[in-house]
């Protein structure tokens, strides 16, 4: 009887063991495709209406880290901060920019 107690713990203790060893492996591979899917996606500054940023006037070639679509067309931001200010108040920033949106 102990040994069978014995064998049923011990299949038990493997099983456990397969069954988080899998979970693992399926972990990993959802992170490997997240960072796929991030590093994909690169921003083409030749793309963007806007030279440099509305907010700071940073050039967008130097890095764009956020965009926003106004009105059709896509501008570039050096920030998130640069790119929040800007959807407060995007008619006194397009206005200040002196840039052509369609």
């Amino acid at each position: 009887m102990k040994k069978i107690f014995a064998i049923i713990i011990m299949a038990s203790f493997c099983f456990a063991a397969c069954d988080h060893a899998a979970k693992d492996e399926k972990k990993m591979s959802e992170k490997e495709e997240k960072k796929d899917t991030l590093t994909e996606h690169t921003i083409n500054p030749g793309l963007l209406v806007n030279k440099k940023d509305p907010i700071c006037e940073m050039p967008v070639s130097a890095g764009v880290t956020d965009t926003v679509t106004y009105k059709g067309n896509v501008l570039g931001f050096c920030s998130s901060e640069c790119k929040a200010e800007f959807v407060k108040k995007p008619e006194d920033y397009i206005a200040k920019a002196e840039l052509k949106i369609k």
